[in-house]
């Protein structure tokens, strides 16, 4: 999981930087030499946030997924042709203008399915289990369950190997005196 997790921090890292490279291109004159490069940086910023869109909410990161689909949904309101009147060079070209709608619709999409989907399949869990406790089957861990919490503490005696009589066997008392009787 951690290394889905350093993917997608990666493609997030593209995502920023071709964007941070086209608002370059847009406010500074650079010539044509970047025209050649503006529609790949374009197609990244998009196709980024949508796969973003996609994998975070099925990587359990429900609120990164919300906070990617605010911040774009904000940023396209906000930046788009339609937003701040005063800007003279608008931050969004027209491509991502548009485009923005992919990642913001992927992204809610993948977190509304993901969350009615597990939503469903837990709730499929607990009727399951609901059902194999009314008619009295033990499941895997009923045996636990059953135990009282002193039965779980003591231990079980473990098999013991058969003692070896090690006891003396007691002197006859004729031999002790015949021996004192001789010195």
């Amino acid at each position: 999981m951690r290394f889905l997790v350093w993917i997608c921090r990666l493609i997030l890292l593209a995502t920023v930087a071709a964007f941070v490279a086209i608002l370059f291109y847009m406010t500074h004159d650079v010539g044509t030499q970047m025209d050649s490069a503006k529609p790949a940086l374009n197609l990244i910023t998009v196709i980024g946030s949508a796969v973003l869109g996609f994998v975070w909410p099925l990587m359990r990161r429900y609120w990164q997924a919300l906070l990617l689909l605010i911040s774009v949904g904000a940023f396209r309101g906000l930046f788009g042709f339609q937003g701040f009147e005063g800007l003279k060079t608008p931050l969004l070209t027209p491509f991502q203008v548009d485009f923005l709608w992919v990642p913001i619709g992927v992204t809610a999409a993948a977190l509304v399915v993901t969350l009615i989907a597990r939503a469903v399949v837990s709730d499929k869990r607990m009727r399951a289990l609901k059902h194999v406790q009314s008619l009295g089957i033990p499941g895997p861990n009923a045996a636990v369950a059953v135990k009282p919490p002193a039965a779980l503490a003591t231990p079980s005696p473990a098999p013991t190997a058969p003692a070896q009589d090690t006891t003396l066997a007691p002197e006859e008392p004729g031999a002790a005196t015949e021996t004192k009787g001789k010195k």
